[in-house]
């Protein structure tokens, strides 16, 4: 699976929202990305389209379940303009979809439940954050 090619972010891109995209391919070549910006200067939208453009499965994690609910809310309003995200998007880590967004404290849930659909590296990741490894 893709994502449908009509699945594009709506506005213009702010200045440095640009100059990130123009400089992508050179960040992900060194195989790392970090973006440190205020609040509500876009970089929710930033890192959807990051996925977009890299097009393949994507699991994003947050810190909340209003942060989850709204990285999920952007994609389907800002990228794919409906109001019913599509089946091949899931909050849920038991049943992952192309896009999955859960948050920190589900993964160590499921982790900890030893749940098959999560991959070993995504439990010595939640291990570690927990101070447990």
């Amino acid at each position: 699976m893709s994502l449908p090619a009509s699945a594009h972010f709506k506005y213009p891109w702010r200045a440095y929202q640009q100059r990130i995209l123009e400089e992508l391919a050179a960040h992900l070549a060194n195989d790392h990305l970090h973006v440190v910006a205020p609040p509500g200067s876009g970089k929710t939208v930033l890192g959807l389209e990051v996925m977009r453009r890299l097009n393949k499965p994507t699991l994003i994690l947050a810190p909340t379940l209003a942060i989850r609910n709204q990285w999920v809310q952007r994609f389907c309003e800002l990228f794919l303009r409906v109001t019913d995200c599509p089946a091949w998007i899931s909050t849920d880590l038991r049943q992952p979809a192309w896009l999955t967004v859960s948050t920190y404290q589900a993964l160590h849930a499921a982790c900890t439940d030893e749940v098959p659909a999560v991959p070993a590296t995504a439990q010595a990741v939640s291990r570690e954050a927990a101070g447990t490894a």
